[in-house]
Formats: structure tokens, sequence, C-alpha cells
């Protein structure tokens, strides 16, 4: 096992532009945890396949090329983003994509980010792991509108989990704990001692607020109509 993880920590990708494939890899490592294989053990022979399947295909990793022009050619007119979030029982995820309208009226999208977590030990139910995808869907978009200085209203994130939405629209006081505590704006709890962290809890607090406002942003994915990525609409 010990050449595993450092084969899984090499693939640098900041952006996520390849984490399907490697959340693949940090699902196998934590299939060795659970089976509690040590450093010095070797890996089981009912893993190795699967491992080698995923070292085989670092090859083809090295070898994909995406663009980094993200826009129309000439003038644009109309630039929005849309997120998307999804879960299954072993991992979640939410990605990016900015769209983009030229004066000519032709449309592109091109993917920006993602995300991606290996899902916890501890049992969830699916729709509280699509809650935990829009979460991190909410503050990924946050992010990237920042960086790139897009309004939230031309923004929009979406989810095909029908409970979510649900669970959006409902009084906090309806909702059990887990959901209640990502949904809900979490409060900053210590008292500053001094300017500099007086300031720092009001950065967090208006990131809070903003995280709030795009997960209020998740949509229904059935009514999301969005260009290819690699294409025009």
């Amino acid at each position: 096992m010990d050449t595993f993880h450092p084969v899984v920590a090499s693939v640098y990708d900041v952006m996520g532009l390849v984490s399907p494939y490697l959340i693949s890899g940090k699902i196998i490592l934590q299939k060795l945890w659970v089976e509690k294989i040590s450093w010095d053990d070797s890996i089981p022979d009912a893993i190795l396949p699967v491992w080698q399947c995923w070292v085989d295909g670092l090859d083809k990793v090295k070898g994909h090329q995406i663009a980094r022009h993200c826009g129309c050619h000439g003038t644009v007119i109309k630039q929005t983003l849309h997120g998307f979030a999804d879960a299954s029982q072993v991992a979640y995820g939410a990605v990016v994509y900015l769209v983009c309208v030229s004066a000519t009226g032709d449309t592109t999208s091109h993917l920006l980010c993602s995300k991606a977590r290996v899902c916890p030990l501890k049992k969830r139910t699916i729709p509280e792991l699509e809650l935990e995808a829009a979460k991190l869907l909410a503050k990924l978009l946050h992010h990237v509108a920042n960086v790139l200085n897009v309004s939230l209203n031309d923004a929009y994130l979406w989810t095909d989990s029908s409970i979510v939405l649900a669970w959006l629209t409902q009084p906090l006081a309806k909702l059990k704990t887990f959901v209640c505590n990502r949904v809900a704006v979490e409060p900053s709890s210590s008292s500053p001692t001094s300017s500099a962290q007086e300031k720092r809890r009001e950065e967090q607090e208006q990131q809070n607020n903003r995280v709030a406002c795009a997960m209020c942003r998740v949509q229904c994915m059935s009514s999301c109509v969005v260009p290819c990525a690699n294409g025009t609409s």
C-alpha cells in the first residue's frame, strides 16, 4: 500500500479537470483503509486489478488536453455560470461551466472547474449526499463568481434531487439536524479579540451569506437547457 498513496497524491489537479478519474483512486484508497491494510502490506488480490487499471489510466490523463481559452470568438455580450451537483453511495461532486453568448448569437460553454469528495464511511442516504453535493457546488460557484467578477444573478445551480429542492424551501425548524446544519448559515461563535479577528469574522460571515444565497438558487436539473461543453447551441 505504501506505493499506492504517493501515486494518487502525485496527480496535481488544482482545477479539478480530471476529478472523475482522481476520485476513483481515492475510493480505492478508502477501501484499503476499510480493509485495515497497513502501509507495509501488499494490496489484496481482490483490489489489485482495480488498482492496476487505475494506474494504467495515468498515461491517458497525461495526454489529456483542455483548451485554456474560455469564451466566444468575437464580442461577448453575456456570460453566465452553470453549476451541477450529483452524488452516489461512494462519492459526490460539483462542476461549473461558463456559458458565453457572442454578438452574432453564437453560444458556447466551457468546463471551468470541479470538485469531488469520497463519501464518509458513516452511511448516509442518497438525498443527504445530494445535499452535501449542493453545498459543495454553492461554495465552488461562489468562489468562481468572485474570481470572474460574475454576479450571482447570472449564476445557476442545478440538481436532480427533488428532496434537496424541498429541503431548501422548508423552514429550518422543520428540518432534522443534519439537513439544517447544511442549509442554514453557520454563525460565528467565537468572540473576536483583535481588529484582525473581527475583520476575518466579518469576511467569513459575508462568505457564509453569499454561499447561503447560492444554495437558495439551486434549481431542478430537468428544466436545464445548456449547450454542450465543446460545442455551440
